[in-house]
């Protein structure tokens, strides 16, 4: 299979996936979602919820893709972990021969700090004399729309770069518009010469889910026009064919 460290190091577009979860997830109900993307996406992102009370743990879901030949890309968040459950899992993860992780928790800027020193701790592993090429993490951060202006203006971006972050995960936008501008804005920033850029899509089936994504996921952007159409629908997934 290629990975998407690969993919990304030789330039090539790609297309990742996020398993929809449940309270309670067992590894049968996430295999079939995964077994339906197998073949039509690079990678699958593994998400941690905070808002749920039980959920698998990203290391064994992880270890249940990898084993099945599907590349992961566990998120990775500092939470209420240490430093030394953060490097137990760093090194878990790299045991399991996962290649590329995303830092997660908020966005970039909500610890301004924050994201810079997790790819700092990531990236030191990394440069560890035994660690191969090939062991070698590829390091995500995330941000949104909203927030790309502030964050490389405030140097959070150049920062996790110089860090060693080389891809960013954007919050799901369903505004072209408005992600056409934020683009623009990295691309003459240049910081798409230090960053591969993975842009969010999600699909609406129903008001209800929109409204849920707005909810959970801080930066998403839905407008207000899609959610009205998808309210007035007969068949919500027809208005976003």
């Amino acid at each position: 299979m290629t990975s998407l460290k690969q993919a990304v190091q030789s330039g090539r577009f790609v297309v990742t996936a996020v398993l929809s979860s449940s309270d309670g997830y067992e590894s049968q109900q996430f295999m079939q979602q995964a077994n339906a993307l197998r073949g039509w996406v690079t990678a699958i992102q593994i998400r941690e919820d905070p808002l749920r009370h039980r959920q698998l743990s990203v290391l064994a879901t992880a270890a249940i893709l990898e084993r099945s030949g599907i590349d992961p890309i566990p998120e990775i968040s500092e939470g209420d972990r240490n430093r030394i459950a953060l490097m137990s899992d760093l090194l878990g993860l790299r045991a399991l021969g996962v290649t590329s992780l995303l830092i997660g928790g908020q966005k970039v800027s909500h610890h301004t700090t924050g994201p810079v020193a997790m790819v700092t701790l990531v990236e030191a592993l990394n440069e560890e004399e035994s660690v191969t090429a090939e062991e070698e993490f590829l390091i995500g951060i995330r941000t949104d729309i909203h927030s790309v202006e502030a964050e490389a203006d405030s140097g959070t971006l150049v920062a996790c770069a110089n860090a060693g972050a080389r891809f960013v995960q954007m919050q799901p936008c369903l505004d072209l518009d408005a992600l056409r501008k934020s683009i623009g804005y990295l691309v003459e920033n240049r910081l798409t010469w230090d960053y591969a850029v993975l842009v969010g899509v999600a699909i609406m089936t129903s008001v209800e889910k929109a409204r849920r994504l707005l909810t959970r996921e801080s930066g998403c952007v839905i407008p207000q026009g899609l959610i009205e159409r998808l309210q007035s629908a007969d068949d919500a997934l027809s208005v976003c064919q």
